[in-house]
C-alpha cells in the first residue's frame, strides 16, 4: 500500500524487563538466519505516534539502527526503515 517492497513488522509490544530494541535486534538475528534476503526496501515498519508513550515515537526501533523515511497517509503514524543487511546491528 506504500509502495515498497520489504518485510513489515506488524506487531510488536514489549511487556517484559527487556530493553525493547534489545528484543528487535534479536528478532532481526532470527530473521537473518531464516531469510537471505527480504526485498529491495528492506526491513519496514509504522509505529502510530499516539498509541506510544514516549514523546519519541519509534525510540526503540531507532536505537536498534532503523530511520524514520516518512509518515502514513493518513499521518497517524511514522514510517520507520533498516536495510536487511544491517539486520542485528544497532546504532
Amino acid at each position: 500500500m506504500n509502495g515498497l517492497d520489504g518485510w513489515t513488522c506488524t506487531i510488536f509490544r514489549n511487556e517484559s524487563n527487556r530493553k525493547s530494541s534489545q528484543m528487535i535486534l534479536a528478532a532481526e538475528k532470527a530473521l537473518k538466519q531464516l531469510a537471505s534476503s527480504c526485498g529491495p526496501d528492506g526491513m519496514l515498519t509504522y509505529v502510530w505516534d499516539k498509541k506510544v508513550r514516549s514523546d519519541n515515537p519509534g525510540y526503540c526501533f531507532k536505537k536498534a539502527g532503523w530511520a524514520v523515511i516518512g509518515r502514513s497517509k493518513d499521518n497517524k503514524k511514522t514510517l520507520l526503515q533498516k536495510p536487511f543487511g544491517g539486520a542485528g546491528q544497532g546504532c
